[in-house]
């Protein structure tokens, strides 16, 4: 799976918005909707298990505004 289907992916599990209506150019918490805790809590962290990796808060948290 590629990297925009995996965000893609979980966006959709996180939003009212179907799958299929999710574009890479949307913005997860204007266009899609996702709640700020969601973001927080659900999306990064499915994130870094899918790609095996750990980020730090300071780096995401910036794309929460």
């Amino acid at each position: 799976m590629d990297i925009n289907n995996l965000v893609i992916s979980a966006a959709a599990k996180l939003s009212l918005m179907p799958q299929v209506d999710i574009r890479p150019e949307h913005s997860l918490l204007g266009d899609i909707d996702i709640d700020g805790d969601d973001f927080s809590f659900d999306f990064v962290p499915s994130l870094e298990r899918s790609l095996g990796i750990k980020t730090h808060q300071a780096d995401w948290r910036v794309l929460k505004r």
